[in-house]
């Protein structure tokens, strides 16, 4: 089994390209199928019947369906080598997170085979959260820097809140409850407000901004970073200045974001984090990755693949450097 692995994952670093292949598929997807598919249903029918728009989205759908395929298969296989890692490791904690892991991959596997839906079973929500929680507690005991250990638990502080509502939905359902349970339409603003929360420390950790301040951000190696960000900013604003609620669609159909914080939290959110991730890029830092398949998840969980990747981000980061 050891000599399995080590050559399938090890030598040849696959497991890192398949992290690599998957933070551009799921940014992929999130570009295609989220936002870019759904505009369809608001164009106008006369243009909608034309040709080349039929063509366009039959295009973009048959891609984003393609990579999510694709997709699925990676994020399995590389679960599997995470799940390795866990069962080889002597902490008590990383048996623990085995048992759950193990668990969601034969269920997504099976799910799968079965034709359903992986994130629509309260039960799978369940080990999910707990999932987080327990590698968000294995990633503090490893990261080292004070903002780093703030960001990992505003981001399992937002989990907790938004699977709390996600799981209250589905007892409501199958006990068929005559009242919702207490605090629900609270958790869903608070695992908002904590995943915009966690940008800050993300920003102070990978940005390098401690180490040269402001001045360093704008140094002539680092000016072409922030093109990006600043070109996506620019953007958002524009969207909300032109019409505020294209922006608050955008919002929930890209992250299952409800957008009820003022508009320029969340343009400033989106280049922190667009900066910050960059520039792990840059540096060959697979932390950057696993933000990326974090927050490119978002709330808008409503696939098995969607789970899945969330759970690979945070497995991520409770590995330390790969």
């Amino acid at each position: 089994m050891n000599i399995f692995f080590n050559s399938l994952f090890n030598k040849p670093n696959f497991f890192k390209k398949i992290v690599q292949v998957l933070f551009f598929a799921t940014l992929s997807s999130l570009v295609l199928i989220r936002i870019f598919s759904r505009f369809g249903m608001h164009i106008p029918e006369q243009v909608r019947k034309a040709p080349i728009i039929i063509f366009t989205f039959r295009s973009i759908f048959f891609l984003g369906s393609a990579i999510s395929y694709v997709s699925m298969g990676l994020v399995i296989l590389a679960l599997i080598y995470v799940l390795y890692q866990k069962m080889s490791s002597s902490r008590k904690l990383d048996l623990v997170i085995s048992f759950f892991l193990l668990f969601l991959l034969i269920a997504a596997i099976f799910s799968y085979v079965m034709n359903t839906n992986l994130a629509t079973s309260f039960i799978n929500d369940i080990a999910t959260v707990t999932l987080i929680l327990l590698l968000s507690i294995t990633s503090l005991s490893i990261l080292k820097k004070r903002s780093e250990k703030v960001m990992t638990a505003f981001l399992a502080l937002a989990y907790l809140c938004f699977f709390y509502f996600k799981i209250s939905q589905g007892l409501f359902i199958v006990f068929g409850m005559t009242s919702p349970p207490p605090f629900i339409s609270v958790m869903v603003g608070m695992a908002e407000a904590f995943a915009v929360l966690s940008i800050i420390p993300l920003f102070l950790a990978y940005s390098d901004i401690s180490s040269g301040g402001l001045q360093a951000i704008l140094s002539k190696e680092r000016i072409k970073v922030i093109i990006i960000p600043s070109f996506i900013s620019l953007v958002f604003l524009i969207i909300d200045l032109i019409d505020p609620y294209v922006l608050a669609v955008i919002g929930t159909w890209a992250l299952g974001f409800t957008l009820y914080l003022p508009p320029f939290v969340y343009i400033l959110a989106a280049w922190l984090f667009t900066y910050s991730v960059i520039r792990c890029l840059i540096q060959g830092r697979h932390i950057g990755y696993a933000l990326g398949l974090i927050y490119f998840s978002g709330f808008a969980i409503s696939l098995s693949l969607e789970l899945l990747t969330l759970i690979l981000g945070f497995s991520l980061i409770s590995l330390g450097e790969i």
